[in-house]
């Protein structure tokens, strides 16, 4: 049956406009509905520390300058259970030299880290583990070591500070094996550090000298100066001072026509003491000595002290020296400035031969000229830097759990 336009026209007048629907009031005990969160779940805005082993006021201050938005309080006056909060503790192993840091949030995750510094570099190396584990939590790139960790108690935490507050209980220490996991968070490492804990294992000491040597004992008539030397050594310094000595030196003389050339080389070891500006080497060696004689280019007579030709063979012996000095360092742990002394007491001679000497014979005597070998005191001053030497491995501001590498693999 076709509808006409009346019946149309009637149905529609009945039925009206529709009206938009509205949302219904909300109820007495309803609230309005937020268009976000006051605090994201990641973010923590405040941090309750308690800190064993370090200065706290030092600590404080770091973590001031690295996080200046982060509101520092003591547990006591804090409200554990607002969004943003956190428990923050750090313990310090002097025997170990070990950073060991634990952050429990308000929602029950807790995140571990672990470093070493010395103890001056402490503070501000706990303070960075902070600045770099929060904003990974921030943007959820953090993993908790554990989760639905209550948080201590007020009564377990340091009170705040005033004329009627009472001295908190001690409070039961974590075991060894809690302490000392850290978990590398999820994502990107941060940077990679040069290791830089405590002096350096080893220092290179690089001293310059200029001497003179004085002949002493037989033969008389050659005593006094032997030859004008130049000595370069090398040292290489243990923290604990044993030092290992290597050194060459050049040694010239003239008498009249005569030129004796002569080169050393030394290997040995010894100790050097070190104060806070002094220093005092004292070293022995083993020397092995080459010698030439020049007169316009031609050998003269050299005989040992019976009159058996020397020949050419070196001279070898022994030294006993001492090398006081002054270090200056310019800045702490980099290259030092050395100004010393130095006295040496050496002896030598060639196998079988004993003592080198330079004879001119002239109207059938013999004027000795020259001289090598024998006991010789050499005096003079140095001038030389020493260098510290660190390991070459590198380490990242965080480590892994024990027996992770840096990639975080077990």
């Amino acid at each position: 049956m076709r509808a006409t336009p009346l019946a149309l026209a009637a149905g529609l007048a009945l039925a009206g406009p529709r009206a938009p629907a509205q949302a219904a009031p909300p109820g007495p005990g309803s609230e309005p509905p937020s268009s976000a969160a006051a605090t994201p779940r990641g973010r923590v805005e405040t941090v309750a520390i308690s800190v064993t082993g370090l200065d706290e006021a030092a600590l404080r201050h770091d973590l001031a300058l690295r996080l200046p938005d982060l509101r520092l309080v003591t547990f006591a006056g804090a409200d554990p259970g607002a969004p943003g909060f956190g428990y923050w503790e750090v313990r310090y192993r002097p025997e170990s030299q070990a950073v060991v840091t634990r952050l429990i949030l308000s929602d029950g995750r807790s995140y571990r880290r672990e470093a070493t510094a010395p103890p001056e570099r402490a503070p501000r190396l706990a303070a960075s583990l902070l600045a770099n584990l929060l904003p990974a939590i921030e943007q959820d790139r953090a993993v908790p070591d554990e989760v639905g960790v209550a948080l201590p108690s007020g009564t377990e935490a340091e009170p705040a500070r005033g004329p009627e507050a009472e001295p908190a209980p001690a409070r039961e220490e974590p075991g060894e094996a809690e302490l000392e996991r850290a978990a590398a968070p999820e994502g990107p490492p941060p940077p990679w550090t040069r290791r830089s804990a405590g002096p350096a294992p080893w220092g290179i000491g690089l001293p310059v000298s200029g001497a003179l040597a004085a002949g002493l004992g037989p033969p008389t008539d050659l005593q006094g100066l032997a030859a004008g030397t130049i000595d370069l050594s090398m040292w290489a310094r243990s923290r604990a001072g044993g030092t290992v000595l290597l050194g060459v030196r050049g040694g010239w003389r003239q008498n009249g026509p005569f030129v004796m050339e002569r080169g050393r080389l030394s290997v040995g070891g010894g100790y050097v003491w070190r104060g806070r500006w002094l220093e005092l080497p004292v070293l022995a060696a083993a020397t092995l000595e080459w010698w030439r004689v020049r007169k316009g280019g031609r050998v003269q007579s050299v005989v040992g002290p019976s009159g058996d030709p020397s020949g050419r063979s070196p001279l070898l012996g022994g030294l006993l020296a001492f090398a006081p000095g002054a270090v200056w360092w310019p800045r702490r742990g980099r290259v030092g400035l050395r100004l010393g002394a130095v006295v040496e007491l050496a002896a030598s001679g060639v196998p079988r031969a004993g003592i080198i000497r330079v004879v001119e014979r002239k109207g059938g005597r013999d004027q000795e000229r020259l001289r090598a070998g024998g006991l010789e005191l050499s005096v003079g001053l140095s001038l030389g830097v020493w260098i510290p030497v660190r390991p070459r491995e590198r380490h990242p501001i965080r480590t892994g759990r024990p027996g992770a590498g840096p990639g975080g693999s077990g």
